[in-house]
């Protein structure tokens, strides 16, 4: 028998992946003090993310150093809500972490978070998806698969990415229509 994956935990653990590569990225491209690049990234989450400019977050960006002392980012783990937050202004992170000028990649990743949101809210729709949606939702993770790979490589990769990539998520979204009244029931 198969197990049904949680698409909960699927979009919970891609969006962090997405975010944790997205900053890793930039801080490598970035000109400058890693820890000016941590402080302005964190402070863009806690003001125009996760909070205001006059009741921010507490939140802060997990770093640590390498052997030879450069600043690594740690692992993005949050809860879905927060992560939800953060992917629904992965455009302005986006933006904020390639701040100073790699507009080829910004690009290429706007457009394929755009992708991977569109795929995402037809994944967690709440009712039967008709066959034309099934194969939109293909479709879009097609051009964020393809997008990612070109820029992370299989550095970017995870279990969940490549059950989207390689079409599992879809053979299940063919079966049961709709993955969403499975969630927390299948495996993680």
């Amino acid at each position: 028998a198969l197990l049904i994956p949680c698409i909960l935990h699927l979009e919970n653990h891609v969006g962090e992946e997405i975010i944790t590569m997205i900053l890793r990225k930039g801080l490598e491209r970035f000109q400058g003090p890693a820890s000016n690049y941590i402080q302005d990234l964190e402070d863009v989450i806690q003001r125009k993310v996760l909070g205001s400019d006059t009741s921010p977050s507490h939140w802060k960006l997990r770093w640590s150093r390498s052997a030879d002392g450069a600043h690594q980012i740690e692992p993005i783990q949050e809860h879905n809500t927060t992560v939800r937050c953060m992917m629904n202004s992965i455009s302005l992170l986006i933006e904020s972490a390639f701040s100073n000028g790699d507009n080829e990649d910004k690009t290429k990743l706007i457009l394929a978070c755009s992708k991977y949101s569109q795929a995402i809210e037809l994944l967690t729709a709440h009712c039967i998806l008709t066959d034309e949606e099934l194969d939109m939702f293909q479709e879009l993770i097609d051009d964020f698969f393809q997008i990612w790979i070109e820029l992370f490589s299989t550095e970017g990769m995870m279990n969940y990415i490549h059950l989207l990539g390689a079409g599992h998520i879809l053979y299940f979204l063919q079966k049961y229509k709709c993955l969403y009244i499975y969630s927390q029931q299948g495996w993680e």
